[in-house]
């Protein structure tokens, strides 16, 4: 069973439990990142722009689904998204140098 990372899902004062495991989850998927980049850094590569796209796809049934007003919600996600995986990506890239 999966569970949301949110503010609800996580009570506390100003959201600081979502932010915090929102921060444990994007290092621990970047560290990943690495890890398969130093394995075979093409192949790396490919999973984080698949797993992009489905995280992306995912927030669109989100918003598609919780109405007009998550819109900006949304887009915020996707944003971070696609920053998490941009750095997952230079990521890659520094350790396929280093190896």
């Amino acid at each position: 069973m999966t569970l949301p990372v949110t503010d609800a899902a996580i009570p506390d004062a100003n959201g600081v439990g979502a932010r915090l495991a929102f921060s444990i989850l994007q290092e621990a998927f970047l560290d990943m990142a690495v890890a398969l980049g130093r394995i075979d850094p093409d192949k790396a590569g490919d999973l984080i722009t698949a797993l992009e796209i489905n995280a992306v796809a995912r927030l669109k049934s989100f918003g598609d689904a919780a109405g007009p007003a998550s819109v900006p919600v949304q887009r915020n996600a996707a944003a971070s998204v696609r920053e998490v995986t941009k750095e997952a990506k230079q990521r890659i890239a520094a350790a396929r140098t280093r190896n």
